[in-house]
């Protein structure tokens, strides 16, 4: 409801926007030649029937860059001064030095156009990330979801009780088990895509945000594979950790597993001296 509401207001916004500069314009436009009036009028139009405020958006700017043919050296000064300032506080790095570099005095109306489209495509870059950036939040709420769907209705109904052999004779583990360690380690990896997600910076530049966003999309399934890599781990003894009876333990360490290789690594050694601890105690009587 609120995504909807924010939506609207959105939407409103943008044809208020449209029809304000439409009005305020339409009039001024009446200096330049009839080509370009009739591409402002496409624009706007365009802007009005955007299937998405972002494209909508895109027409809009470009129609008003369209109209700055219309104005007077006067007015160019004026617009010229506002956007000098709105770069100095939004850009950064070679954008804000060729804003700077293009608005000169006297000035001319093709390099305002070319600092105010600088401009607008640093703006579009910001809301076209921040829309990847919720879509991917999204995405792993639904993962997460899904994940723990998955994990109740295993623990409620389960598989027969059949289990597969790890090497040994005396090893074996149940496909519930290791149905449940991948899970959970699937929720970890899900977890750890979900941080990764919120800690980026809008202002990545769109090819990292969409390398990173192919990378983590693969992140539960290889969280949950870790996971079973390091069960099989400890049920081959690779570990000197017995959890026969732990299996609280076990799903722990998989969701650390999914979550980072490295805590599960961390993790699994601190078992092993706390229980070697625990042993030495018992031998010595203490």
């Amino acid at each position: 409801m609120k995504w909807f509401m924010r939506f609207r207001l959105r939407l409103q916004r943008l044809n208020s926007s449209i029809q304000s500069y439409r009005e305020e314009f339409t009039n001024i436009m009446m200096k330049t030649d009839e080509d370009t009036r009739t591409s402002w009028e496409n624009l706007l139009k365009m802007a009005e029937e955007a299937l998405t405020i972002n494209e909508g958006y895109h027409f809009f700017k470009s129609a008003y860059r369209l109209g700055l043919k219309a104005l007077d050296q006067n007015q160019l000064e004026a617009e010229a001064r506002s956007l000098h300032n709105e770069a100095e506080e939004k850009l950064s790095s070679w954008r804000k030095k060729t804003v700077s570099e293009l608005i000169t005095h006297p000035v001319k109306m093709e390099n305002l156009a070319e600092a105010r489209k600088i401009l607008d495509e640093h703006f579009d870059n910001r809301y076209f990330t921040n829309d990847l950036i919720k879509r991917q939040i999204f995405c792993w709420f639904f993962y997460f979801t899904v994940v723990l769907l998955a994990i109740f209705f295993l623990i409620l109904f389960g598989f027969p009780n059949s289990r597969l052999p790890l090497g040994k004779i005396e090893q074996h583990a149940s496909i519930n088990m290791l149905l449940l360690v991948f899970l959970f380690g699937a929720l970890g990896g899900t977890i750890f895509s979900f941080l990764s997600t919120t800690q980026k910076s809008a202002s990545a530049r769109i090819i990292d945000q969409l390398l990173t966003w192919y990378v983590t999309l693969i992140r539960p399934l290889w969280g949950g594979v870790g996971a079973l890599v390091v069960y099989l781990g400890l049920q081959a003894g690779i570990f000197q950790v017995n959890l026969e009876h732990e299996g609280a333990l076990v799903l722990s360490i998989s969701i650390a597993a999914g979550y980072a290789e490295r805590l599960a690594t961390g993790a699994l050694e601190n078992v092993a001296t706390l229980i070697n601890k625990n042993k030495a105690k018992t031998n010595t009587g203490k």
